[in-house]
C-alpha cells in the first residue's frame, strides 16, 4: 500500500478511536510496531485481545492484513433493533472473511462492535481499491 493510501487509512481510525477511548472502551497503543504498522488500538474482551494497526488487526495472536479481508460481515441493523433496548448489554460479532477461505469471529460488546463494524468494512474496501488498480 502507499503512503498516502496508509495515511487515509490511519485518519478513519483515529477517529473511530477517539470514540471508542472516550466511552471507555480500549485504549491507544502507538508505542508498538510490526508488520500491521504502528498500533493506534488496544481492546481485550473475555480474554480475547483485539490490536488495530495501520495495515491491519491482530485477534487472539492471529495477524490479519487489510488487504487479505474479503468480505466483512455482521448484524445488520434490522437484526439489531429486533433486539430492542437489550442490545446495548450484547455482545456481538463480527466476522471476517478471508481470501485464503478462512474465516474469523470476533466478539464485542454493543458499543464497540457499533463502530468496528462499520470501520473494518470501509477499511477493506479501501484495500480492495487499492488493489484493483
Amino acid at each position: 500500500m502507499n503512503s498516502q493510501m496508509d495515511e487515509s487509512i490511519q485518519k478513519r481510525i483515529e477517529r473511530a478511536v477517539q470514540n471508542l477511548v472516550k466511552f471507555g472502551y480500549g485504549e491507544i497503543c502507538s508505542n508498538r510496531e510490526n508488520e500491521l504498522g504502528i498500533c493506534l488500538y488496544y481492546y481485550e474482551h473475555r480474554g480475547e485481545t483485539f490490536y488495530l494497526g495501520v495495515r491491519g488487526l491482530e485477534w487472539g495472536g492471529q495477524k490479519i492484513f487489510f488487504k487479505d479481508i474479503s468480505k466483512v460481515e455482521f448484524a445488520s441493523l434490522r437484526e439489531i433493533s429486533q433486539l430492542g433496548p437489550d442490545a446495548k448489554n450484547k455482545d456481538m460479532d463480527i466476522e471476517l472473511f478471508l481470501r485464503n477461505g478462512e474465516r474469523i469471529r470476533m466478539l464485542f460488546p454493543f458499543p464497540v462492535f457499533s463502530i468496528l463494524a462499520t470501520l473494518l468494512h470501509q477499511l477493506a474496501e479501501l484495500s480492495e481499491n487499492q488493489r484493483n488498480f
